[in-house]
């Protein structure tokens, strides 16, 4: 049903929002003015001198009725105004190198005045280093001073080179933008405390598909986005009826660069290197563009681009889990001592190559019509490997009293082993350590991305029209390769539990020390065996069309009244498989530990150790363990499987009958209508309208009883699901230009959230307990996704003060209000004797997803820029911005939340900045902070609470222009080796620690 009832959260926002704009809805106004006819005007701006030759990128200002109307000239130096109330009026033409020019125009009703200007040089000399770099980032914010809506834009370019073109590494520049680091880079960005899967990411306004290998979330990764082809980032947080809907935080939509905004052929490219300082690790970058103009009055605009880079990041991790009181204690236990209980090592390497063709096709049949192609094909590959020490089940002999080390939590005899009256040193500590494993995990997720869309423009009259088509497919596969060691059993041990003796020492640091003191020598490979091997194979394949038309009409002659309508539509299609195949010591999961008892392969373990690798994690801090060749162990079940125990793999063995249960459909469709209407009255402008969107979503899966007696039985019942609701999502915009070159906007829209598809997917899974050890207290357990998930709903409040006092300098402040309903929670319940899945499973637990809870986010933002131009001397190329977000949530929680805050969003963030440039030189000094993050929430265990303590990192740029066509960069991440580390409650130890070190990006870059 259509979200009707909900009108009232909407409409209670509307009297703040006018009293906001109470001075400007009373002010006087020229009703004269506002009576008179209107017209047209129209123009263009040329050099001075014999050639004429048209400027792209002037800004023209006009004045008229209170108002201040900027634009930009297009690639051909031509701007028009419409709706200009008749009289006289002055127009104000400015561009870098040029004199300023002012010019007066009579205005006629329902007439078109044409005008011509021409620019003079100026004869001050430019100390400009890039006058394309400036227009771009000139454009970015004249598009942000016109919008209607609270929008940020920014241009690619705007803070130099792009590095490894990772267009997060742009936006996280951004007011109200928080990045995801993944080894140092940036792969995801939220906006305004909301994750990327509630925030929406298109190009030229058209969806990207997943670039997922498993059903999952909606986000799109950042670093896939082919930054190179991009020329203006938009960051809308408060979106127009005439926009997708669903984007809680807000949009990123990435407008494409075009063959038509260079003023020449244009041929160039770039040739650099990726440097890790943490592992000496280079890796080679390059780009190559082609821009042209064909035809007559060249109107064919072609643009080509090629990119192709390489990057190897690395990590190192440490991982430490503890907890305070013995294992039959409450995990709300908050004093008292703290003993580690696990601690793991990752020594990680992740190599990501980015290979992309973007093609661009601009055709102008007429000034006021114009016909695009805008395709890419993107490449993207991982080749991650993991090595992992991990030691569990940490035992003192003072805690057990002299019994043997058993597991902690568990009794002999009716007698708990653990001593109550042992107390931990928090700074030295000693341990037997029951489980010693090494293990090396090479993963290779790749995808391939093809995107083709087509569009239009075009005005008549009073009308104005524009549509587009697009579809994308995306192929995803992940490979993944596993083989694990753990530390064989010592015979003098009554149980052959393989135990050895280690020593943790804090001193001060997020990565304490960590050696071996007794028990087996943990770095020799001939004391393990292969407790498992692993081969995975895992397919994914998504598909996103859609289309969208919309027309816009000025209503009459007098004060300028618009009317906009429009439709669109996006389906989606995707679909996941898996097969794989097990080898395991068959002697796991006793007292819910694994054992290593046997070994999963019968010859010897040291066949497989990687004798090519060296490395000492955290500069040498840890020593390395004998890492086994998974490639190695795989070529060798292959030739030799006699001497591999394969455990019965039911999936694979299913997978041959056809009745794979990860064998997943997913379709979802979405259409959109919508009207919406402008109206100008003096200075103030109002737009307002409705949005109307109904979504279809269906999907296939399989129900899975382990159960069954035949795989038949488990694996052959196909479920299959679908629904559909409707949405209605009003929208209110104002823009008031309360003095010139001061704006105050509001707006108030709502906004929603689709349930992520791994959620809405219909799977089951049906687990029936056997009883023995760890006897459950329920029968069996049923796990089922809910498809009939509702979107969550937002309804937002938006209000902002900007003011601009120069062509790249504003300052800006603005508040915001998200009132959030519908927030997905898990639930558990014991079926009834008249369940839904049968009779037999009356006592079970059934656990499922639902729509409870709600959220609130309030938050304040400021963002400034400046080029000190007006300074003397060198100081003249002086540039900075600074801005900042202050977040407030509260969130009613089935697991609860912190003093009213809730996980996952970050309450504090900024950036600062500082630049200084001349003719040939620019320097570029920035840096982002993140505040502290609670990033997980448990009511019931205290020690289970996460936070990421807050983090800065600081970056510089250097360009050099050693030619007029030849550009040398340098650009250093991650300068003072910043160190990011996630705490848990109460913040007296690091759960997790890692380096990731510094980047390097150096390079050339030519035009011609």
């Amino acid at each position: 049903m259509p979200s009707l009832p909900r009108f009232h959260r909407l409409v209670r926002f509307l009297p703040l929002l006018l009293f906001a704009f109470l001075p400007a809805l009373t002010a006087p106004t020229d009703l004269a003015a506002q009576e008179s006819e209107t017209g047209t005007i129209e123009g263009l701006v040329t050099r001075s001198g014999e050639d004429a030759a048209p400027i792209r990128g002037a800004v023209v200002l006009l004045e008229a009725d209170g108002r201040s109307t900027r634009l930009m000239t297009d690639h051909r130096g031509r701007f028009r105004f419409v709706s200009v109330p008749e009289g006289e009026h002055r127009l104000t033409i400015t561009h870098p190198g040029m004199a300023d020019a002012v010019q007066t125009v009579r205005v006629a009703s329902d007439e078109v005045s044409e005008v011509t200007v021409r620019l003079e040089a100026s004869a001050i000399e430019l100390e400009g280093l890039d006058i394309r770099g400036a227009r771009d980032d000139q454009v970015a914010l004249l598009r942000q001073r016109n919008a209607l809506n609270v929008t940020t834009q920014i241009a690619t370019n705007a803070h130099g080179h792009v590095p490894d073109g990772n267009l997060a590494e742009v936006m996280k520049r951004l007011p109200g933008v928080t990045p995801t680091y993944d080894f140092g880079e940036v792969t995801n960005i939220s906006i305004r405390g909301i994750d990327p899967n509630r925030n929406a990411v298109t190009v030229d306004g058209a969806r990207l598909p997943s670039t997922g290998s498993a059903p999952g979330g909606r986000g799109t990764r950042m670093d896939q986005v082919p930054g190179e082809f991009i020329r203006t980032i938009e960051v809308v947080k408060a979106p127009t009826p005439d926009m997708d809907a669903d984007a809680i935080g807000g949009s990123a939509n990435m407008v494409t660069k075009s063959g038509l905004e260079f003023d020449r052929r244009t041929v160039g490219g770039s040739l650099g290197s990726n440097y890790t300082q943490l592992r000496s690790f280079a890796e080679p970058t390059g780009t190559l563009y082609f821009a042209n103009t064909l035809g007559e009055q060249d109107r064919l605009g072609v643009l080509a681009i090629l990119s192709h880079g390489v990057s190897r990041a690395a990590g190192d991790i440490t991982q430490q889990r503890s907890r305070r009181g013995s294992g039959q204690e409450d995990f709300l236990v908050t004093e008292g001592p703290e003993r580690i209980t696990s601690f793991r090592i990752h020594d990680d390497v992740k190599e990501r190559t980015r290979s992309n063709l973007n093609l661009r096709l601009d055709f102008e049949s007429s000034p006021r019509s114009r016909f695009y192609l805008n395709t890419f094909v993107n490449r993207y590959e991982e080749e991650e490997t993991m090595r992992l020490s991990e030691s569990y089940g940490f035992t003192e002999p003072e805690q057990f009293g002299g019994v043997f080390p058993a597991f902690p939590g568990l009794a002999l005899g009716g007698e708990p082993l653990y001593n109550p009256e042992y107390e931990d040193n928090p700074d030295v500590q000693e341990f037997m350590i029951q489980q010693q494993r090494a293990s090396v995990r090479f993963r290779s997720p790749s995808s391939r991305t093809f995107h083709l869309q087509p569009g239009f423009s075009h005005e008549r009259g009073a009308w104005e029209l524009d549509g587009q088509a697009s579809w994308s497919y995306t192929r995803n596969r992940r490979e993944t390769l596993r083989t694990i060691l753990m530390l064989a059993p010592d015979p003098a041990n009554g149980i052959g539990i393989g135990e050895s003796v280690w020593r943790l020492e804090e001193n001060g640091s997020n990565f304490p020390e960590f050696t071996q003191i007794g028990g087996p020598d943990a770095f020799d490979i001939d004391n393990y065996n292969i407790q498992r091997h692993v081969f995975e194979d895992r397919r994914g394949s998504d598909e996103l069309r859609g289309f969208s038309l919309n027309a816009r009409r000025a209503l009459g002659r007098r004060a300028p009244v618009t009317l906009q309508a429009g439709v669109r539509y996006r389906g989606q299609r995707a679909g996941w498989d898996q097969t794989g195949v097990l080898f395991e010591d068959g002697l796991t999961d006793f007292f819910g530990f694994d054992l290593p008892l046997t070994s999963a392969y019968r010859g010897a373990t040291g066949d497989f150790l990687d004798t090519s690798y060296r490395y000492d994690p955290v500069g040498g801090r840890y020593r390395q363990f004998p890492w086994p060749d998974p490639r190695m162990a795989e070529a060798s079940r292959r030739e030799n499987p006699e001497l591999w125990i394969e455990i019965p793999n039911e999936d694979a063995a299913a997978s041959a009958l056809g009745l794979d249960q990860s064998d997943i459909e997913l379709s979802e469709d979405v259409q959109a209508g919508y009207l919406m209407g402008e109206v100008r009255a003096g200075p103030v402008t109002l737009l307002g309208g409705v949005r109307v969107e109904r979504t279809a979503v269906s999907g296939q899966g399989v129900l899975d009883d382990p159960s069954a007696e035949t795989l038949e039985e488990r694996f052959g019942q196909r479920v299959s699901s679908s629904r559909s609701y409707t949405n209605i999502l009003p929208g209110v915009h104002v823009r008031w230009e309360a003095a010139r070159d001061l704006l105050v906007r509001g707006s108030a829209t709502r906004t929603l959230a689709r349930p992520s598809f791994g959620n809405i997917l219909p799977q089951t899974q049906v687990i029936t307990f056997e009883g023995g050890l760890g006897e459950s207290e329920v029968p069996g357990q049923i796990s089922q996704n809910n498809v009939g998930l509702e979107p969550q709903l937002s309804d937002n409040l938006d209000l902002s003060l900007e003011y601009y006092f120069g062509p790249r300098a504003f300052v800006s402040v603005g508040a915001f209000r998200k009132d959030i309903q519908n927030f997905i929670t898990g639930t558990s319940e014991l079926l009834g004797a008249d369940n839904d899945f049968g009779s037999e499973f009356e006592g079970y637990a059934f656990q499922t997803q639902i729509n409870a809870n709600s959220a609130r986010v309030r938050g304040v933002e400021f963002s400034w820029q400046q080029q000190f131009t007006f300074l003397p001397g060198f100081m003249g190329g002086l540039g900075a911005f600074a801005n900042g977000t202050l977040l407030e949530t509260r969130g009613d929680y089935a697991d609860g939340a912190e003093d009213g805050n809730v996980p996952g969003f970050t309450p504090r963030s900024g950036n600062v900045g500082l630049s200084w440039e001349n003719r040939r030189v620019q320097l570029r000094a920035n840096m982002n902070y993140r505040g502290e993050t609670l990033t997980s929430w448990d009511q019931n265990r205290y020690i289970k609470r996460r936070y990421d303590q807050s983090f800065a990192t600081a970056d510089l740029g250097l360009e050099w222009r050693v030619t007029p066509w030849a550009t040398t960069y340098v650009d250093v991440r991650n300068v003072f080796d910043e160190q990011m580390v996630n705490m848990k409650a109460p913040r007296t130890r690091a759960y997790q620690a890692e380096a990731f070190g510094r980047r390097l990006n150096i390079g050339l870059r030519a035009v011609r």
